[in-house]
């Protein structure tokens, strides 16, 4: 499966293709990724279950910060959990907790995502940014709308998978396919990924409200649409956005 979808996201980065190409590419990936994430989930549970893991994962400058950020809200919207671990040794690192499988799809997606936004914030410096406006704040707004766009597409991804899977499921009431439910089969996993992340982290803080004061916000949510995607702190739920002005 993570051939597959390799082979769709490099098609999708592909500066040959049409932006109408690399989306559909990289709609393929997602919507792959999404199916092949409760499929397994399904069929561990129906044989020995494997439990969570965690990994430390570095991310690299340019513009680090966005891209943990990145990385972290991908994660997040892709059955997994993340920390910030503190400390300025740790300042370039994510620790992702998750299923083995769910982990492996977050870093293929952000690998591809990080080309994008990059590339993507460069095009709409030299074709949206205001004159005079400092290019850094202008591209770092930018990508925040960004990966708050591109996010949300794969949180419905998710859930357009696991709707599907439900129905299936009831097709296969009364068969020995049907097993446990599909809901509790996530919330048990879920459940389990919490589980580990507080264990290795028993005492979190939460990460303060985001702040940017640049102007390409919403043309990185607009630009977000078109892209392709197939002390410790506890990276919350992706809700508040707060522009300086």
């Amino acid at each position: 499966m993570l051939s597959k979808v390799r082979a769709l996201l490099r098609k999708a980065e592909d500066r040959a293709a049409t932006e109408e190409e690399a989306r559909a590419f990289l709609a393929k990936a997602t919507e792959l990724m999404a199916k092949y994430g409760i499929e397994q989930a399904m069929l561990h549970d129906l044989d020995a279950p494997a439990g969570p893991v965690d990994k430390v994962v570095g991310v690299h400058p340019p513009y680090a910060k966005e891209m943990r950020r990145l990385l972290s809200w991908i994660a997040e919207a892709m059955r997994c959990r993340s920390v910030y671990p503190g400390g300025k040794a740790n300042r370039h690192r994510v620790h992702l907790f998750g299923h083995e499988g769910d982990i492996q799809a977050v870093e293929v997606l952000f690998a591809s995502l990080r080309l994008q936004m990059l590339d993507g914030a460069d095009r709409a410096d030299r074709a949206h940014r205001p004159v005079g406006e400092d290019a850094r704040a202008y591209k770092r707004s930018w990508m925040l709308g960004f990966i708050r766009e591109v996010t949300d597409r794969v949180r419905a991804a998710q859930e357009a998978a696991r709707t599907e899977a439900e129905h299936e499921q009831k097709a296969a009431q009364g068969t020995e396919r049907a097993g446990r439910s599909v809901a509790l089969v996530l919330a048990d996993r879920s459940a389990l990924v919490e589980a580990r992340l507080n264990d290795r982290y028993p005492k979190l803080g939460k990460a303060r409200p985001t702040k940017f004061k640049g102007t390409g916000y919403w043309q990185g949510r607009v630009d977000g649409r078109r892209a392709d995607i197939g002390g410790p702190t506890v990276v919350p739920e992706p809700r508040s956005e707060q522009l300086i002005g």
